[in-house]
């Protein structure tokens, strides 16, 4: 009996990793999406030099949650498969 919960347990906790991962992996595409789309807007159109910075700005802060997002689903992936080297 205590076997069976053990193993129900380690299932549970595979199918929340991978929700997890599901997750960080639709917010990153959705960041490269609009990165894209700022990068296009920059690009395509004249802007005040206020407005172009602010751009930039935007654009910059997408980078830098896009390296965060990737760093933590490396993280989350390093951590299911090493859970299932264990098994």
């Amino acid at each position: 009996m205590k076997i069976k919960k053990f193993l129900n347990s380690i299932e549970e906790f595979f199918m929340e990793n991978k929700k997890e991962i599901n997750n960080l992996e639709d917010a990153l595409e959705k960041l490269v999406e609009k990165r894209l789309k700022l990068l296009k807007k920059l690009n395509d159109e004249d802007f005040k030099d206020d407005d172009k910075e602010n751009l930039k700005n935007k654009l910059n802060m997408v980078k830098e949650l896009e390296k965060k997002i990737r760093k933590k689903l490396e993280k989350e992936i390093n951590k299911l498969n090493s859970k299932k080297n264990i098994e």
